[in-house]
């Protein structure tokens, strides 16, 4: 076994009602505690105002940030770190899915007048797994364009994650598929990636066996709280994975269809993840293949060549199951889009090296347009 290093400075707290320990937890740090959120979930559940009970009911002075959006940009976490000035906050509490986490990050971390403030991640979507990594994702405005710009410390790392599935409940089901399929996408990625490692190898295996059952059960039965319960762990096992091994081009190739044609994210890697699977499987034969025996057992009985290759259509297979179509809708982007949407991936080094295979920008290029082209036959299977 090949030696690794291992962090997980985030200690992690998960269960039923589990929620109902944060403000004991939140009262150890003293002082004001500011509760960040997005606003979305503000106006579709009781949620925030119930936890701004609870810690108010348990003596804990309390503020509120909820301008989070989708896709969070900088310029709202600058607000969230006036609010936190302004009412003097010693702890931070991030509650809602990765955008509300991610802000949440961005308010709690250092800057030039202060030092870090401890963060509590309390997710509402099983999907991101931000309340375990050291990542945080802002959308940015540049060249009259908008980009993601990924920050990457550990400082960002939560100092704890408090996950109860009964948060998840309310969930719709647009949500429900986008943060699971954000899930997928992070265990597969992880468990193909180049920097994989044996611990996490067996994180996201078991990420992956229970995503593939839960979240359509979670799609059909939105309160089935065994399915919700399974695929919050399921999420939670996938950022651990990508907190050590990041994640490859599926998330590089994902920005552009998000910041310009709209996708949602956990939509954009979804629609990505056979196509990019598609191409990587040459590259490590064993590995792919024993993910299509993971989506099918069937494909245990095949050679581990074609097993490998029955990976993407394995892929399409279980997407179907929660409606989601072949391709993208419409007219492609034009060639010289999808040349630039290439260009910009090739930026994101770490990415590329992590990726089972190296991609040339043509490559990138041909990936962009099998997305609304479901019939054209992959690129070359021999290794680039």
């Amino acid at each position: 076994m090949k030696s690794f290093r291992l962090q997980l400075p985030t200690r992690v707290r998960f269960g039923l009602d589990c929620i109902s320990e944060l403000p004991g937890l939140v009262a150890l740090w003293g002082g004001v505690a500011l509760v960040v959120t997005d606003q979305e979930l503000a106006h579709r559940t009781d949620i925030p105002d119930r936890v701004l009970t609870q810690l108010r009911e348990y003596g804990v002075e309390t503020a509120c940030f909820s301008e989070v959006s989708c896709n969070p940009r900088l310029a709202t976490v600058r607000r969230g770190r006036d609010a936190a000035r302004r009412h003097q906050c010693r702890v931070i509490v991030g509650l809602g899915g990765g955008s509300a986490l991610d802000a949440a990050k961005g308010i709690a971390a250092p800057d030039s007048t202060r030092d870090a403030l401890p963060l509590i991640a309390v997710p509402t979507t099983a999907g991101s797994g931000s309340e375990v990594t050291p990542y945080a994702v802002f959308t940015v405005s540049r060249d009259a364009r908008i980009h993601k710009e990924i920050h990457t410390d550990p400082s960002l790392y939560p100092h704890l994650a408090l996950l109860d599935p009964r948060l998840t409940v309310t969930a719709p089901p647009a949500v429900t598929i986008d943060s699971g399929l954000d899930a997928l996408t992070h265990a597969l990625e992880s468990y193909t990636s180049r920097r994989s490692r044996a611990v996490t190898t067996v994180l996201a295996e078991e990420a992956v066996r229970r995503i593939i059952t839960a979240l359509p059960a979670a799609y059909r039965q939105p309160r089935d709280l065994r399915a919700r319960t399974s695929l919050l762990y399921a999420s939670l096992l996938a950022g651990m994975c990508i907190s050590q091994t990041g994640t490859t081009i599926v998330h590089s190739l994902s920005y552009p269809l998000t910041c310009e044609l709209g996708l949602s994210h956990g939509r954009a890697n979804a629609i990505l993840l056979p196509v990019v699977c598609d191409y990587n499987a040459p590259a490590d034969i064993p590995r792919f293949a024993r993910l299509a025996c993971l989506f099918h057992p069937e494909a245990s009985q095949l050679r581990p060549v074609e097993a490998a290759r029955r990976l993407g259509t394995l892929i399409r297979r279980f997407l179907r199951k929660l409606d989601l179509p072949a391709c993208l809708p419409g007219t492609p982007p034009s060639e010289e889009d999808l040349a630039r949407f290439a260009s910009g991936t090739l930026t994101s080094e770490r990415r590329l090296t992590s990726n089972p295979r190296r991609p040339t920008e043509s490559d990138l290029q041909s990936i962009y347009r099998r997305l609304f082209s479901p019939s054209t036959p992959p690129e070359s299977q021999g290794h680039s």
